[in-house]
């Protein structure tokens, strides 16, 4: 009887685990069973917002009210879930997406792309930003080929 009980615990735990891992959500018992892409923590340089890129090709310029969304897009949304907003100034579509989500060192991060549509013209950008103490993704630039 207990080898049953136990067997049929241990099945029911992988079922869990399976049906678990279909999921990319960004909570931090997943974040720390996912790899690392990065390994040196060195070759990140801090940037100051999360639609700054995508700012300076499109020659916007974001409000508190955007990053706040984007900030909201890297904390709630699953790898590859978009989110978009109007942005009104300019009567632009800003879409904000995760693409991967891992953890670098000991901080919970992200890659993401963002994409603003401002009167039929495309701008992107993409970044990789981790999640701070204080619950706050801050951006970094992760300098490929570095010495």
């Amino acid at each position: 009887m207990y080898k049953r009980v136990r067997k049929n615990s241990f099945i029911s735990l992988l079922v869990i685990l399976s049906m678990t891992a279909c999921q990319h959500v960004p909570s931090k018992a997943f974040l720390r069973a996912s790899s690392t892409p990065h390994s040196d923590r060195s070759l990140l340089t801090h940037q100051p917002f999360l639609l700054q890129s995508l700012s300076v090709k499109a020659h916007l310029a974001f409000t508190q009210n955007d990053e706040s969304k984007a900030q909201t897009v890297l904390e709630n949304n699953f790898t590859l879930q978009p989110s978009e907003w109007i942005y009104d100034l300019k009567a632009a579509v800003i879409t904000v997406t995760p693409t991967k989500t891992y953890v670098l060192g000991h901080q919970d991060c992200r890659d993401y792309q963002a994409r603003a549509t401002v009167q039929g013209q495309v701008y992107r950008s993409r970044g990789t930003a981790c999640r701070q103490q204080n619950g706050y993704w801050q951006v970094f630039t992760v300098q490929r080929g570095a010495s």
